[in-house]
C-alpha cells in the first residue's frame, strides 16, 4: 500500500529554481538554480534535508535523477552527461546534433533522448543507440519529453505537429516499433498511476 507524504521543501539557495526532478523513491530532489544560461544543479537529500551543488553542471538546462536518486542525467548544450548525486563531476555519455536533448532513464542501464526530430534508445554498456520509429511522419515537426512507462517496456513522448498540435506517441523500447498514438494536446506528459 503507498503511502501519500506532504512536506514543504525550503530550498537553500535564494536564486530562482529553473527546473525541479523528485527521484521516483522520493529520496533526493535536484533543482536548477541561478541565473538563466548559468544555472547549476543543486541536490537535496529528504532524509537530511541537506543539499549541496554538483561542480561541473553550470550551464545545465534538463537534468533527471535516476529511479533510486544515485545517478543524474545532465543535458546542455550538445551533451549528455551522467554524474552521481555525491559530490563527482560530470562524465559525458554521448553528443547530440541538435542541442539541449531532453534524456531519462529506462531499465537496465538505457537511456532514452530526443536528438534532431528523433528518438533513440541509448545503451550505456555497449555504447549503442536505437532509433524508434514512426509508422507516419506526415506533419510530424519533433518528438519531445521522452519518458520510459513503468513497465519498463514502452516509452511515452510528446509529438510536435505543424500548426501547433500536439499528441503523444508510445514505442516498444526493445524494438524501436511505434505502438500508438493520442492526438490530444499536451507537452511533456508524464505518467500518474491511478
Amino acid at each position: 500500500e503507498r503511502q501519500v507524504h506532504r512536506f514543504d521543501i525550503v530550498l537553500p539557495t535564494p536564486e530562482p529554481v529553473t527546473d525541479l526532478t523528485i527521484s521516483a523513491d522520493g529520496s533526493t530532489v535536484a533543482y536548477l538554480g541561478g541565473t538563466a544560461g548559468s544555472d547549476f544543479i543543486y541536490i537535496l537529500d529528504l532524509s537530511t534535508g541537506q543539499s549541496h551543488a554538483l561542480e561541473g553542471t553550470d550551464g545545465t538546462q534538463v537534468a533527471e535523477l535516476s529511479e533510486d536518486g544515485s545517478s543524474i542525467l545532465i543535458t546542455g548544450g550538445l551533451n549528455v552527461d551522467i554524474s552521481s548525486t555525491r559530490v563527482s563531476a560530470p562524465v559525458t555519455l554521448f553528443q547530440t546534433q541538435e542541442g539541449t536533448p531532453r534524456a531519462n532513464w529506462g531499465p537496465d542501464g538505457r537511456i532514452v533522448y530526443e536528438d534532431d526530430q528523433r528518438l533513440y534508445v541509448f545503451e550505456q554498456e555497449t555504447g549503442q543507440r536505437l532509433e524508434v520509429e514512426l509508422n507516419d511522419t506526415t506533419g510530424v515537426l519533433d518528438l519531445d519529453w521522452p519518458s520510459v512507462l513503468p513497465d519498463n517496456k514502452r516509452i511515452m513522448a510528446t509529438i510536435e505537429y505543424s500548426g501547433q498540435n500536439r499528441g503523444l506517441g508510445f514505442w516498444d523500447i526493445d524494438t524501436g516499433k511505434e505502438l500508438g498514438r493520442v492526438q490530444q494536446g499536451g507537452y511533456r506528459a508524464r505518467y500518474v498511476p491511478s
